[in-house]
């Protein structure tokens, strides 16, 4: 996707940067304006969305008896899991934490995928 748009605004560009519109090249300008302007209301609806999605896990965990929220802790190291007490991703009297991780579904099925935003 990344390629795809790359490759549309090198073909979009030069006809937007015309040497009629010199020196001020106000069409190219307002259209690069109103791309970023696209740009940071899509960051912001894509963010919204992952934040809604992590809620609505949540809402999946806690009707399955589990902890709403999830402690990821497969980053720590091991000394810091042992100053802890725990091991990555269990909790003491709680269902198994990643318990799906290789079962074949998707992350909108799974109630312990966490997305990082």
């Amino acid at each position: 996707m990344l390629f795809v748009g790359a490759s549309a605004g090198n073909i979009i560009g030069p006809q937007l940067f015309k040497s009629a519109n010199a020196p001020h090249y106000a069409t190219g300008l307002h259209v690069n304006l109103a791309l970023f302007i696209c740009i940071a209301i899509l960051a912001v609806v894509g963010a919204l969305n992952v934040r809604r999605l992590n809620i609505r896990h949540a809402h999946m965990r806690e009707a399955m008896g589990k902890s709403a929220v999830v402690v990821d802790l497969s980053m720590e190291s091991k000394r810091q899991l042992k100053e802890r007490g725990a091991a990555a991703n269990e909790i003491e009297g709680e269902a198994s934490i990643g318990e799906h991780g290789f079962d074949d579904m998707g992350d909108l099925k799974n109630e312990d995928f966490t997305y990082v935003y």
